[in-house]
């Protein structure tokens, strides 16, 4: 995945002053940079599809991802996606859906219902029910995790959900075999994992942060910054 990167966000607002906050003005200057310089934005969708069929991935692309489900994910940063027509992933907590300064059911819907121009759009996958940390759990309950977001999502939004993203960036082989059974084809994880086999399981992510400059923001997309 050399000419592969796959960016991960959490907030994109002006009220925050966490390091998970990206101001509204940087992002939308990290999505000017991106359709200047002429990535190419791809779907996780077309990602996974040409990685499982072994297919040629263009120089220069770009996937973006979400995590947690936050309701300024719907308020700031779909705007502007839709503006940059860049499709995103963003990977759902379901127990905190419909809580204070998280998404709705309804926004969710709209965001998954709407094609611009014609298949960029905004997906969803599972970040678990509850967002633990999955090896610090039994097997069971972290299967029970694992499985009950992916079904609560299909069942709320009618749309399969293929894509899994490791709460804190924490996994193992037993949990990426997990994701596996409980019927997902590709899962997420950052920052990157040394020891664990980056596979389609374990793809592994740049965090892009409230502190990222855009010479920082630059050199995570040439591959001189992993985390």
């Amino acid at each position: 995945m050399k000419n592969i990167r796959i960016l991960a966000y959490h907030k994109v607002n002006d009220s925050g002053t966490g390091a998970l906050d990206v101001p509204v003005k940087n992002f939308e200057q990290q999505m000017e940079y991106l359709k200047i310089h002429r990535y190419n934005v791809i779907s996780l969708d077309e990602l996974v599809e040409k990685l499982r069929n072994k297919k040629m991935v263009k120089e220069k692309s770009v996937v973006l991802t979400f995590d947690d489900g936050h309701r300024d994910n719907y308020t700031f940063a779909y705007p502007v996606l839709k503006k940059y027509n860049f499709p995103a992933t963003i990977f759902l907590t379901t127990s905190y859906i419909g809580s204070k300064d998280f998404l709705s059911w309804e926004q969710i819907g709209e965001m998954s219902g709407e094609k611009f121009p014609e298949k960029n759009r905004i997906s969803f996958g599972a970040h678990t029910a509850t967002h633990p940390h999955l090896t610090r759990i039994s097997l069971e309950n972290a299967r029970d995790e694992i499985k009950k977001s992916k079904e609560i999502i299909e069942d709320k939004t009618g749309i399969l959900c293929s894509y899994f993203c490791y709460p804190y960036g924490d996994m193992n082989e037993e949990i990426k075999k997990i994701v596996q059974e409980c019927g997902y084809i590709a899962a997420v994880v950052t920052p990157p994992r040394s020891g664990i086999k980056e596979d389609i399981f374990c793809l592994k992510r740049v965090g892009i942060y409230r502190h990222t400059t855009m010479l920082q923001f630059r050199l995570k997309l040439w591959g001189f910054i992993l985390g």
